[in-house]
């Protein structure tokens, strides 16, 4: 993957290109299937675990146990729809103070895109004996 900027209607614009050179069928299917292994969703307790670390060293107002539990199922229910090192980057990133629901779903967002857009070149890749 090469990336290049250009400037745009709002400013710098990175451009991305997938290098595929030498990609045979076999090494498609492989890419495809590593790419696929980096979709796994992390398990509920190591979610509860991250989301724990981060309300000790990330301050916030103070909560009861009522809400605390409630928004730790909600954050579960959100971020298990993400890949397991996506949420543990978005869960361990720097935070001054503690972060919105919104904040944190935004990087795995991002994440995602990226890892989908390199997934989406590989697949697209056409191979000249195909």
């Amino acid at each position: 993957m090469e990336t290049r900027s250009r400037i745009g209607e709002y400013g710098w614009e990175p451009q991305y290109y997938l290098d595929c050179k030498g990609l045979t069928k076999e090494k498609k299917a492989q890419a495809l299937q590593i790419i696929d292994k980096y979709y796994q969703p992390m398990p509920a307790q190591e979610i509860v675990k991250l989301i724990a670390r981060l309300q000790i060293i990330a301050p916030e107002k103070e909560k009861s146990n009522v809400d605390m539990r409630a928004r730790t199922a909600i954050w579960v229910e959100e971020l298990s729809a993400y890949p397991a090192d996506v949420v543990q980057k978005a869960l361990k990133a720097r935070y001054r103070w503690f972060p919105s629901l919104a904040e944190v779903l935004e990087k795995c967002a991002n994440e995602v895109a990226y890892r989908n857009l390199i997934k989406q070149g590989i697949r697209c890749y056409r191979i000249d004996n195909e």
